[in-house]
């Protein structure tokens, strides 16, 4: 395996997926669940992230370019989908009565999508892979993938824990702050991938 192709690989993805700043949207959207159903939604967003980071090495390129899709258009689409659930975050009262809010499954939307799987993560996968031509080299890369996807599953799974050790209202008030700096991040990438659309590189 190319050691040096999965460090540069995984560190990439990690600082680009950054699975710490979700801790708040998972939150967020798990509020009223038990931990039963938090730990399937962790399984299944680590699972997610694989699967479709794994598709995106071995074909992403040309699945973009057979729907025409551009990066640019994704980062503008993904920037007012964070936007909505920044919004979301920001308005939504919590209320610790289940019955209020039915059980949904938000590993796929908008965990896994887009808030860890983005233009950033995506392009960045499809570069490596489209520049391995040997074995080692796509064993560096999915290497990569598989160990990011268990950084997301860790740092998911222990997120409850950090909710029970901040407090309601410690966790409510970082939920608020965190809800701001998605707002930045929606429309950071919304900027730059209408940047992108008027001057592709």
């Amino acid at each position: 395996m190319n050691i040096v192709l999965f460090t540069k690989m995984f560190f990439g993805l990690f600082a680009i997926m950054n699975p710490i700043a979700a801790i708040p949207l998972f939150l967020s959207t798990t509020e009223n669940q038990s931990s039963t159903e938090k730990l399937k939604v962790t399984f299944i967003a680590s699972i997610a992230v694989f699967i479709i980071l794994s598709i995106i090495a071995v074909s992403g390129k040309s699945i973009l370019d057979f729907f025409g899709i551009t990066l640019p258009a994704f980062m503008v689409a993904g920037g007012v989908i964070i936007f909505l659930i920044a919004y979301s975050m920001m308005h939504t009262k919590s209320s610790t009565d289940s019955s209020k809010k039915p059980y949904t499954n938000p590993a796929l939307v908008p965990i896994a999508i887009p808030m860890l799987i983005g233009a950033g993560s995506i392009s960045k996968v499809i570069v490596f892979s489209s520049k391995a031509s040997a074995l080692p080299e796509y064993i560096a890369i999915f290497s990569a993938i598989i160990s990011a996807s268990l950084s997301v599953f860790i740092i998911l799974a222990i997120s409850d824990n950090l909710a029970k050790l901040f407090g309601k209202v410690g966790m409510n008030t970082i939920t608020k702050i965190m809800a701001i700096l998605l707002t930045a991040i929606a429309a950071e990438m919304i900027l730059e991938g209408i940047k992108n659309f008027f001057s592709p590189e």
